[in-house]
């Protein structure tokens, strides 16, 4: 397994894992949120969210209490906005703070993934 922690401008650090039927296979973690999730890559943009029902199981039973395992299905969920008094609104359900809608704004994620696990500076 190896292990990186964030370059500038990067939320997440990643681990590549190796497991007996899969190749490439990174768990993400955001360096903010107590987020993990799997993908095939960990370059932004560019992520495949996969689910490894076995990992996720696993991370469940240890350290369900503090981490969550997003599942590809609401990573891969489209990112909904709205303009509204000169400002952007995610519709979507949030906890983000101005910075992370100023970054949206600007950098235009199109998924949650991508809002979550990104490489704005």
């Amino acid at each position: 397994m190896s292990y990186r922690e964030p370059v500038v401008a990067q939320n997440y650090y990643y681990a590549e894992v190796s497991l007996s039927n899969e190749d490439g296979l990174y768990i993400l973690l955001n360096s903010i949120y107590p987020f993990i999730a799997f993908t095939t890559s960990p370059v932004p943009f560019n992520m495949t969210f996969v689910d490894q029902k076995q990992l996720r199981a696993t991370i469940n039973q240890l350290y369900g209490e503090v981490y969550r395992v997003l599942h590809p299905v609401e990573l891969d969920e489209p990112l909904r906005l709205k303009e509204a008094k000169g400002g952007l609104v995610v519709l979507n359900e949030n906890t983000l703070n101005k910075w992370d809608i100023y970054n949206i704004k600007y950098w235009k994620p199109k998924t949650v993934g991508e809002v979550v696990f990104n490489y704005w500076d």
